[in-house]
């Protein structure tokens, strides 16, 4: 499975993950414990090649998703989103209501030498124009291979763990209750 954007002129960018996990001792508790290899996909009706970059922080394809779901609805919070270590920049260049031009950037300029992906092309970018509900099928199929890896931050939760907000039933109020009685009471004894 993978992520496709197809533009109206037969350009296209697939990205599909391969998930891989840290050593224990890089883990932070902030839901960066794996990391992903990243490998995409451009054609273009003159040009077509594949790169691979590894080490891509989910954290990063996290925010991918969330700027994608801002391109599919109106607008996303920032008009550029760069993922560092496969050097891509996603941005909007041209918004036409329910038609959008997204740009995609390949090896962006003075990023360090380790971060740089050699590509069998020497294109530099593709602008893709697509439909807005196209945008928002890409971003669901994305969506759906993060949570099969178990790397969203919706996948992290059981359904089990949430339990169910209510309100409080009244054996619970009468618990409460009781629990004050004593603690009051406790207090005047000391005093």
């Amino acid at each position: 499975m993978a992520m496709l954007l197809t533009g109206e002129n037969g350009t296209e960018f697939e990205l599909g993950l391969i998930e891989e996990s840290l050593d224990d001792d890089l883990q932070d508790g902030e839901g960066d414990d794996k990391t992903l290899t990243l490998s995409f996909r451009v054609a273009t009706p003159d040009d077509s090649w594949e790169e691979t970059a590894p080490c891509l922080n989910t954290f990063e394809v996290n925010n991918l998703v969330e700027w994608l779901e801002g391109i599919a609805g109106v607008r996303p919070d920032m008009p550029e989103l760069e993922l560092l270590e496969p050097e891509l920049r996603f941005s909007v260049v041209g918004d036409r209501g329910d038609q959008v031009t997204l740009r995609i950037d390949f090896h962006i300029k003075d990023r360090p030498e380790k971060y740089e992906v050699d590509a069998d092309t020497d294109a530099d970018h593709v602008d893709i124009k697509i439909a807005r509900p196209q945008v928002r099928a890409a971003v669901e199929e994305l969506k759906r291979d993060l949570e099969e890896l178990r790397l969203s931050p919706r996948s992290n939760v059981v359904d089990s763990e949430l339990g169910e907000v209510a309100a409080p039933s009244e054996e619970v109020e009468d618990v409460e209750a009781a629990e004050d009685e004593e603690d009051g009471g406790e207090a005047k004894g000391r005093g």
